[in-house]
Order: C-alpha cells, then structure tokens, then sequence
C-alpha cells in the first residue's frame, strides 16, 4: 500500500511548512488544518470515496491529551505517526502503540527519514485494516464511481479550489484534441458532474461536492475547501 494523501494536524499551520515542502517533493499530496474534528472526517470520507490511502500526522504543537482524543476516533483506520521534537521514552512509545499510532518521527526529519519510517510502516498494515478503512456501507459508493468518475474528482483535487475549464477537463480525461471529439467530451461533463454530486450527496455532509462556475468550468465547494491549507 502506497500513501498518497498526508494529513497533517496541528496548532500552528506556519510551523508545518518545512515538514509540507518535504512531503511534497516526494510527490504526496499534503493537507495541513488546525480543525481536528474537520481534518478527520475529511481524511475518513477521501480515503472512502477514491480509495485513496492517508497518513495522519500529529504535530508536536498538539497535546497528548488531544493526540489521545484524535487517535481514539483514528485507530484502526488510517494510519497514525507522531511528530516529535526528541524521541520518546519507552513508557510512551509503548502508549503510543497502544493508541494505535505507528510510530514517530523527528520534527527535522529529512526526506529519507521519510522515506524508510514509510517503508517500515506501509509494510505492517494488513489487508484487514485495509478493508476497514472502506467498511461495509461505503463499498457499494465506492465501486459505484466510475473510474472517469474517480479522474474527475482527482482533477478537481489537484487543481485546490481553482476553476478548471471545461476544455482543459476534457483534454485532461479523454486525450480530446479534435475538435468534434472536444465539443463530445465537454458535453459528457455536466452529465458526470451530476452524478459524482448524487453519488458523493449519499456519503458527505456538504449535500455537493462540484460546483459548476457558469462560463468558466468546475471546482471543488467552498464546503470542501474551508479550513483546510493545502
């Protein structure tokens, strides 16, 4: 299993931004928030709805008790590390696993300090955390996206609150140059906006996911971006 999103909560978003350059050289995406209940309903409901595999980061800013709080409502479903500025002592590891976080890493990690703690820690999730990740109820939204669907989504994502362009979405999801094959592709977007809304309504708080900006093209909600620091 590969990460491909990385939450990060914390108290300070400023004091994350060495840590966010670093992730994403590595090219993972990284959302950093200082709404904890926010932070982690959004990264649950993501991971359900792509598929996709988060990792939580717990700044060294929170305090035990609010990183015992966080990983009560996380453990068992996505994976947990600590940010720390000097390693813990065996008595708090220990707690730690306990809580169902995976493990730590220093404040000053470097990129290959990442690279081998994500190693280490991709290789003990195991295929029953994975099916609990998705649970029961969403499997049926999950397979009902369809994998243009998925595309469309992930555009949006990537593009972070700004308008893609219909005709950008269209190149984008079908290799679409010609411009009959253009005028068709465009055509099929409102119709796939439509049902990613539907689909996506039965699963999330915010009743829409896409929002159509007339003239211009698709982006995601205000609702799905506020409070968030991409």
């Amino acid at each position: 299993m590969k990460f491909e999103y990385v939450l990060l909560l914390t108290k300070n978003a400023l004091n994350e931004t060495d840590i966010q350059l670093k992730l994403q050289r590595m090219d993972i995406d990284v959302f950093c928030t200082t709404h904890f209940s926010d932070g982690i309903e959004f990264s649950k409901r993501f991971s359900q709805l792509l598929g996709k595999h988060w990792l939580v980061i717990l700044s060294e800013t929170l305090s035990d008790n609010e990183v015992e709080e966080i990983a009560e409502k996380l453990n068992g479903r996505i994976t947990m590390i600590r940010k720390m500025d000097s390693p813990p002592k065996v008595e708090r590891l220990e707690k730690m696993k306990n809580q169902g976080i995976k493990d730590w890493i220093p404040c000053a990690a470097t990129i290959e300090d990442f690279h081998e703690l994500f190693a280490v820690t991709q290789s003990t999730v195991t295929i029953e955390e994975e099916q609990d990740l998705v649970g029961k109820q969403n499997i049926a939204v999950l397979y009902r996206l369809t994998k243009i669907e998925r595309d469309f989504i992930n555009k949006l994502f990537e593009a972070k609150g700004e308008v893609l362009s219909r005709e950008e979405l269209a190149q984008d999801l079908w290799k679409s140059n010609e411009s009959k094959s253009l005028d068709s592709s465009k055509a099929q977007l409102s119709m796939i906006t439509k049902n990613i809304n539907k689909k996506v309504g039965e699963l999330f708080k915010y009743g829409i996911m896409i929002q159509t900006v007339w003239g211009r093209g698709y982006r995601l909600t205000d609702e799905v971006l506020r409070n968030y620091y991409i």
